[in-house]
């Protein structure tokens, strides 16, 4: 694209190497020159004559050590196999209406998954705390409610968090396949600010998507599409209700918690 758009080959190539080692301050790459890392691609073909040869590489160093292509490729190849078999996977038994929760029963189960847990920065070694109960009054005139009362620890900040965790899977972080839902919805009300909703993959890790919703001391309704948590929800591992990231104690009420279907 780069010669498409009237840079020589070289120039390009430069583009690609050295320019931005050089405007980056790494001095130990960029270059073929003795004494740099020798990160190399062998291609076939001259790519200052013909730049798109740069695309039929034969072989590549990382460090000096080559790398064994074919088992990266077969790597990859059992990684999509994988995704696509995630994706294909039926959704969780018993999810058929997308309802997860009302607590009217008294208890923390849920309509599908494996249910509620507190959810804290402990398990990181953070010192937030929180305890979750099931309590008279929730929205829309409800029975009952979820109370999450937590403690967000100042000294785990900017990372701390302290919640409840749904697993919509069959164990605790079991992957779920959620792709035929668009929004999750639920009502809920508090004494702090916000409430954070994280939404937790394997395909992230154990980094989450986070987004936030304001509260109110009254009870409010909210929609929050998947898809604009940036994941693709074939492989859900919990869904995270709790405090901001501010230091302090706070309480929030969940109610109504569901899974709306596309369309």
């Amino acid at each position: 694209l780069l010669v498409e758009s009237g840079l020589s080959p070289q120039e390009a190539l430069v583009a690609a190497t050295a320019a931005p080692a050089r405007a980056f301050g790494l001095e130990d790459r960029g270059r073929i020159v003795a004494g740099r890392r020798a990160d190399l691609l062998l291609v076939r073909g001259d790519p200052l004559s013909d730049i798109t040869t740069t695309r039929d590489i034969a072989r590549v160093w990382k460090r000096g050590v080559e790398l064994d292509r074919e088992a990266v490729a077969q790597r990859v190849s059992t990684e999509i196999a994988a995704i696509e078999a995630a994706r294909s996977a039926a959704p969780p038994p018993g999810s058929e209406s997308g309802a997860i929760s009302d607590f009217d029963d008294g208890t923390q189960e849920s309509v599908f998954g494996a249910g509620w847990q507190p959810a804290t920065d402990a398990s990181m070694g953070g010192g937030s705390t929180v305890a979750l109960s099931v309590v008279k009054g929730g929205a829309e005139r409800s029975r009952r409610a979820l109370e999450i009362r937590g403690v967000i620890d100042e000294a785990s900040l900017p990372w701390a968090w302290s919640g409840a965790m749904f697993f919509p899977g069959a164990g605790p972080m079991e992957p779920a396949n959620l792709t035929a839902w668009e929004t999750l919805s639920f009502s809920a009300k508090g004494d702090v600010a916000t409430l954070r909703v994280m939404l937790f993959s394997q395909q992230q890790g154990s980094m989450p998507s986070i987004r936030e919703v304001e509260l109110g001391k009254k009870w409010s309704q909210h929609e929050l599409r998947l898809a604009d948590f940036g994941v693709d929800p074939y492989d859900i591992t919990g869904i995270f209700f709790g405090l901001p990231a501010v230091a302090g104690e706070g309480v929030l009420y969940i109610d109504q918690v569901r899974l709306e279907p596309k369309g």
